[in-house]
C-alpha cells in the first residue's frame, strides 16, 4: 500500500501510526483488499502528492483540501479527519515588508501583529508545497480587488529575501512559516519590519468558521474506509509526547501548536467551511481540476 505523507510537523499526529507500521515492516488488511498489504510511504509536498495520486502512483495521500474540491470525479477523501485550524494557524502566513517604522520589538511575544490585509500588492511569491494556501489567499484577496497580482513559484527559503520591496508579498506554509515566526521573535530578524497575516485567522474573520487545509484522499474507484485514518490519528494523539520528543529540535512551542492551535477532526463547521471555500473557488474561477472540469462539493 503506497501512502503519501508530508514532511511538516502539523501532519505528525495524522501519520504517526502509519510511519510506525512502515518502519516495523508490518502489514495491514483493508476491507477493500483481499490480502494483507505492506505499507510503503512516500514523503513529498502536498502538491506533488496530489499529482502522484492522480497519476495512479499512490493508494492514498495527505493532500491540499482544494485539490479534493477540484477533482471530485477522480478523488475521494476521508470525511472525518484532516488538518484544521480554529482561527490562527501559525503556519500559513501571508507576509509583506512593512513600510512604516513598526519593528520586531513592537510585536507581542505570542504572535506578530496583523496589519491591514486588503492593501494591494503588485507581485506575489508562493511556495509550491500547498495549493490550498495559495487558493485561500486568492479567494480572500479577490474579495477586495478585481484582479490578482503577478505571481511566481519559488522555494520557501527564498521568499523572505525576495519580499523586500513595498507592494510585494509572499506565502509561507508549514515548517518554514513556523521558523519565520521564531526568527521574527528572536534577534535573527532584529530591526526588520514585516506585515504578517495568518490566513486561518483572516478566513475566520470573513466566514466565522475554521479552515481545513489538508485531507486524506484516495482514488475514487479505490476507496479506503474512514476508520483507517481515524485509527492512525487516534494513535498519534495518544503519543503526542513521543511526537514532540522525535521533533524536539523543531520549534519552541510545538506542543501548543499541535494540541491547541491545530485540530484534526472534521465536524459540521469544518464541512460547512469546505462548502464555503468551494463556493469562492467557483466564484473566482479557481475550481479547475486536473482535467479541466468545473467541480462541486456535495453532502454535509
Amino acid at each position: 500500500m503506497r501512502i503519501g505523507i508530508v514532511r511538516f510537523l502539523n501532519a505528525r499526529p495524522l501519520d504517526y501510526a502509519i510511519r510506525r507500521l512502515s518502519l516495523a515492516g508490518s502489514t495491514i488488511h483493508l476491507a477493500s483488499s483481499e490480502s494483507p498489504q505492506r505499507i510503503e510511504i512516500i514523503e513529498e509536498d502536498p502538491s506533488r502528492l496530489c499529482d502522484l495520486l492522480l497519476q495512479g502512483k499512490l493508494d492514498c495521500a495527505l493532500i491540499s483540501s482544494v485539490e479534493c474540491l477540484r477533482n471530485p470525479t477522480q478523488i475521494g477523501w476521508c470525511q472525518t479527519v484532516g488538518i484544521c485550524t480554529h482561527k490562527r494557524s501559525h503556519s500559513i502566513l501571508y507576509i509583506r515588508r512593512n513600510p512604516t517604522t513598526i519593528s520586531q520589538r513592537d510585536f507581542p511575544s505570542s504572535f506578530p501583529t496583523s496589519f491591514p490585509k486588503e492593501a494591494s500588492v503588485s507581485k506575489m511569491y508562493y511556495d509550491r508545497a500547498s495549493r490550498s494556501s495559495v487558493a485561500l489567499w486568492k479567494c480572500l484577496y479577490l474579495q477586495s480587488h478585481e484582479n490578482l497580482p503577478e505571481s511566481e513559484e519559488i522555494p520557501s527559503s527564498e521568499i523572505p529575501r525576495l519580499v523586500r520591496q513595498e507592494g510585494v508579498g509572499g506565502i509561507l506554509i508549514g515548517d518554514p512559516a513556523l521558523q519565520f515566526l521564531e526568527d521574527l521573535k528572536s534577534t535573527k530578524r532584529e530591526g526588520e519590519k514585516w506585515i504578517v497575516t495568518d490566513l486561518g485567522e483572516w478566513w475566520y474573520e470573513k466566514e466565522g468558521l475554521p479552515f481545513v487545509f489538508a485531507l486524506w484522499a484516495y482514488p475514487l474507484n479505490r476507496p479506503i474506509h474512514d476508520s483507517f485514518f481515524e485509527d492512525s490519528l487516534q494513535e498519534g494523539l495518544e503519543h503526542i509526547s513521543d511526537i514532540l520528543q522525535q521533533n524536539r529540535d523543531s520549534f519552541h512551542d510545538s506542543k501548543h501548536y499541535l494540541t491547541e492551535i491545530l485540530h484534526y477532526r472534521l465536524g459540521k463547521e469544518e464541512k460547512l467551511s469546505l462548502k464555503h471555500f468551494s463556493k469562492y473557488l467557483k466564484k473566482y474561477g479557481l475550481d479547475i481540476g486536473r482535467v479541466g472540469q468545473k467541480n462541486r462539493i456535495d453532502g454535509g
